[in-house]
């Protein structure tokens, strides 16, 4: 993030002192400049004293603002360096263990100059409820038009949110098994180890007992029904009447009737 231009050997006397009083001795004194986001501009550190005992680099506020023409603006989690005569974002940091970081300025950050509707904003971060639009906003002092408003009635969470509306009541009595039966055809999924792609469910409406098979190509459909037919009328000693499906798949044969679901 920063270049260090030139460091020579320091003679002096001087040295940097910690809060306890205590003096640390400076090495060497140079010059160096911090990358910022424009890449015609960079902020230029002068005097950088280079102290072997200390940790981390800390940063003069007042001697960048004099030597640069440049503004910070610090916020409870937030650091901004601003060019003065613009107010662009040259740098920014986050608050990291009592210190503001300097984020290098590769890192991709969003800011936004322009004040939206907490409707918009509601938008951007995904649908989230009123009070988590309202809690982002405060903690990361969005611009908003009016963030204490609730945000509007949202269509599409309405419509993502909503209920199936209920059927209506049949007035239609199943007397025994194999009456009439519910045959919804599944898929295509991920294929199993066996091979198979969809599935084939039969519902007793008397019974509300189902069969599931499992088919490898939606073609198979009327072989399986065959299949099931053979075995629950042998099974239950009964013929099947009426199959109800939604069409998913053909299924015909000359003895039960066929409607269709919805």
């Amino acid at each position: 993030m920063g270049k260090l231009h030139t460091r020579e050997p320091y003679h002096g006397s001087d040295k940097i002192h910690t809060a306890n009083g205590a003096g640390m001795h400076i090495s060497h004194i140079g010059q160096a400049s911090l990358l910022t986001r424009h890449a015609n501009r960079s902020l230029q550190l002068r005097n950088v004293l280079r102290v072997p005992s200390v940790t981390r680099n800390l940063l003069s506020v007042p001697k960048l603002t004099r030597d640069n023409n440049v503004l910070c603006e610090f916020h409870p989690f937030d650091l901004f360096i601003k060019d003065r005569g613009t107010r662009d974002i040259l740098l920014s940091g986050r608050l990291c263990q009592g210190l503001y970081r300097l984020e290098h300025p590769g890192v991709a950050r969003v800011f936004s100059g322009v004040r939206v509707s907490p409707s918009q904003w509601h938008a951007r971060l995904g649908h989230p409820a009123t009070p988590i639009v309202r809690h982002i906003l405060r903690r990361h002092e969005l611009p908003s038009l009016s963030s204490n408003k609730d945000v509007a009635v949202c269509d599409a969470c309405q419509q993502g949110k909503s209920h199936q509306l209920p059927f209506s009541e049949s007035s239609r009595e199943v007397k025994h098994p194999l009456e009439l039966v519910f045959s919804d055809v599944w898929g295509p999924a991920q294929t199993s180890v066996s091979g198979h792609n969809y599935y084939i469910s039969f519902v007793d409406a008397y019974s509300r007992f189902t069969w599931l098979y499992l088919i490898k190509r939606k073609s198979d459909v009327f072989d399986i029904f065959v299949q099931f037919q053979k075995h629950v009328e042998r099974l239950l000693k009964h013929k099947i009447v009426h199959v109800q499906s939604d069409w998913g798949a053909s299924i015909a044969t000359s003895t039960p009737s066929f409607s269709r679901l919805g």
